[in-house]
């Protein structure tokens, strides 16, 4: 499995239970702009499978603006924190 992910908290609930399955060979991570900037959710993935013993699964930077016109919204830090999980602080 190719996990594709904008790096918030509910992302990573799921790339977590995905590293905890038995029957999930996770092959790699993508991360691409949605509550946080791209970078920043590739940062958060790089925690979660380090936390998770898996660092050594690779994880690439897509793309930081939606490829077609997206509805105006406002950012969802109110729930998933500035730094999409939940302000945890970690460098």
């Amino acid at each position: 499995m190719i996990v594709d992910t904008d790096g918030g908290i509910d992302d990573a609930s799921a790339l977590w239970w995905a590293l905890a399955s038995p029957d999930v060979d996770l092959l790699g991570v993508t991360t691409v702009h949605g509550n946080i900037d791209a970078e920043t959710a590739a940062a958060n993935v790089c925690r979660i499978l380090e936390a998770a013993g898996h660092a050594d699964i690779p994880v690439a930077v897509g793309a930081d603006e939606p490829f077609a016109e997206a509805p105006e919204m406002r950012a969802a830090d109110f729930i998933h924190g500035s730094d999409g999980i939940g302000d945890s602080g970690r460098p």
